[in-house]
């Protein structure tokens, strides 16, 4: 990893059309933190008291969710699916992941009515034109296949990037920061002064389209060492 480091600039920089749903990659010369080991994390350090992570409960089974017209329940997602599917969590992970990429011979019984991709279709493909157009009228170019994939992956993508806009807006003349996005979760370098402002950013960010996202906050001295926040 140091020797890695010592190739990179100490910052990073984003490809912002490097895929084509819109998910965020770095360049080589970038500090590599889509591709940074977990266990290496802790060399990610705040400027200012602490490093806090707003993140998405199974945002893009969400998207598809609320896409098909159904509303968002409480708590773990996955683990409301495994009681449908009647697995363990993981394996209930696994199997509704992979059915939202396309996986032909995956059965889902029931919650294929959730998970509707014949709605999805509908709404957003257009196979004459071979484009799917997103919750936002984003147009990708697509074929059948990757049509839902495409659509779910752009629109949760946007969700995330205005969130994170927001919350960039509130912290303006502020100590706290908007330090990186990753994925479907954005990363704050966040200052004490700043924590009645705690609430505020959560709400904005479990805000979207299809209600209210299930969101867990995460704060540590370092990105490696994070513990989960309490808003009780």
């Amino acid at each position: 990893l140091i020797d890695k480091l010592k190739k990179t600039n100490p910052f990073i920089k984003y490809k912002q059309f490097g895929t084509t749903t819109g998910r965020l990659s770095v360049t080589p010369s970038s500090f590599p933190i889509m591709t940074l080991d977990k266990d290496m994390r802790n060399v990610v350090l705040p400027d200012n008291d602490w490093i806090l992570e707003l993140d998405y409960n199974a945002a893009e089974l969400r998207v598809f969710l609320g896409l098909s017209g159904h509303e968002q329940p409480l708590g773990d997602l996955h683990k409301w699916n495994s009681t449908f599917l009647k697995m363990d969590r993981q394996h209930a992970k696994r199997s509704v992941i992979a059915y939202m990429y396309g996986g032909k011979s995956l059965d889902v019984g029931e919650l294929e009515d959730m998970y509707n991709v014949k709605i999805v279709k509908e709404k957003h493909y257009n196979p004459q034109r071979e484009e799917v157009t997103n919750l936002f009228g984003r147009k990708i170019k697509s074929d059948d296949f990757h049509a839902v994939n495409y659509t779910i992956q752009s629109t949760t993508a946007e969700i995330v990037f205005r969130n994170m806009i927001k919350i960039n807006d509130l912290l303006k003349n502020r100590k706290s920061s908007v330090k990186f996005c990753l994925h479907d979760s954005i990363v704050l370098d966040f200052s004490n002064e700043d924590r009645e402002l705690l609430r505020e950013i959560k709400d904005i960010f479990s805000t979207t389209p299809f209600g209210k996202f299930p969101t867990k906050v995460s704060a540590g001295k370092n990105f490696g060492n994070m513990k989960e926040m309490s808003f009780g």
